[in-house]
Parts: structure tokens; sequence; C-alpha cells
């Protein structure tokens, strides 16, 4: 499955293998679909998001993060609280997904990830938030909801590009690692180890 988050008709920008971010300026927030027919082609499915407490995904990821082993479709919205949130689209079958359920967000997410963070075999999420140096964690329940999002203290930056997060183990240790690049205002790469 290819996704590709949509505001209006910007350029296209990779946010990861397999996932395209489309930033648009249109007023009806959607996202759009690429479905695997199993002949090397896509299908395209647009999904509406008008209508739900939502404003236009700015950054999304795809995993599992409902612990029932299908896709889901999370995303982030660059905007300030009360309305930044982190959604999630529970993936059905089919290619369907559920209306959005969303979990209250610090400021101004920009971008998004999905790993097992903290090795108890379910995936959780981090979100970055570009001029307020922080990194959120949404760690997975047994239940498959998102726990509140656990704020860490990074350095600053005062802007996220969408695919400026990464995890996997940098160190061969036990548990993931967090890369991040910083394009603005440090113009580095940090790396956050977990030990």
């Amino acid at each position: 499955m290819v996704v590709a988050a949509a505001k209006g008709a910007d350029r296209p920008r990779d946010v990861g293998e397999g996932v395209e971010s489309t930033r648009a300026r249109t007023a009806t927030p959607s996202v759009r679909l690429y479905l695997g027919d199993g002949r090397g082609s896509f299908v395209r499915r647009d999904i509406q998001v008008a209508g739900q407490p939502v404003d236009a995904p700015s950054a999304l990821a795809v995993g599992d993060v409902t612990g029932d082993h299908r896709a889901d479709l999370v995303f982030v919205n660059e905007i300030n609280s009360p309305r930044s949130h982190l959604a999630v689209m529970a993936g059905g079958s089919s290619g369907s997904l559920a209306a959005p359920t969303l979990y209250p967000s610090h400021d101004n997410p920009d971008a998004v990830a999905i790993a097992d963070l903290n090795g108890d075999r379910r995936n959780d999420v981090a979100v970055l938030h570009g001029g307020f140096k922080e990194l959120g964690i949404y760690y997975q329940g047994l239940s498959g909801t998102l726990g509140a999002e656990q704020l860490i203290g990074i350095p600053y930056s005062t802007r996220y590009d969408p695919n400026a997060l990464a995890i996997g183990n940098l160190d061969g240790g036990r548990h993931p690692d967090i890369a991040i690049a910083d394009d603005g205002y440090t113009k580095g790469l940090l790396v956050l180890r977990q030990v």
C-alpha cells in the first residue's frame, strides 16, 4: 500500500519507503491510497477526512499501532494546540480505513515514525515537535490503543521536514535508536541511543 496525504497541490515529498506525502492547499483534507492490485499496478482510492475533527495531514507513517497485525495510517497536523493531534486510522480488510481516532499532541507536530521502542512487541509512535524542543512518544498499550504522549527534551529546531525522523537499531543494542535530521536551525544529525 502506498499512501499520500493531501492538502492541495504542492510538490510530492518522499516520507519513507512506499509512502508519499503531498502538501496541498485545498478546502477538503483527504488521504490518498494507492492499493497494489497484485499485477504490478496500483488502484487509487481517496478517503476524505473532511467532516472529521481533523486538519489536513502534514506528515504520516504506516504500521500496526492497534495490535491487530494490520497496517494502520498514522498522521499529524502541523498546527498548535488545542488543535494539534496524532490521528490513527485503523486498517481494515481490503484496504479500508476507520475514521480517525485522535490523540492530543504537544504543539506543532512535524514528523512521525512507528517502531517498537520499549521491546514489548507492540509498535509505538514517535513525533517531532518543531520549535518546541520536544520529541513525543506514544506507547501502545495492551488494549491496542496509544497512551498519552510522553515528552523528551531535545535540542531546538524551528521545524522538521516530514521525513526527518527515523527509528532503527544503530548500535546493536537491545532497543532501537532514534535519528533526527535537522535541516533548519542546527543543520545536523541527532541520534538518541537507548541503553
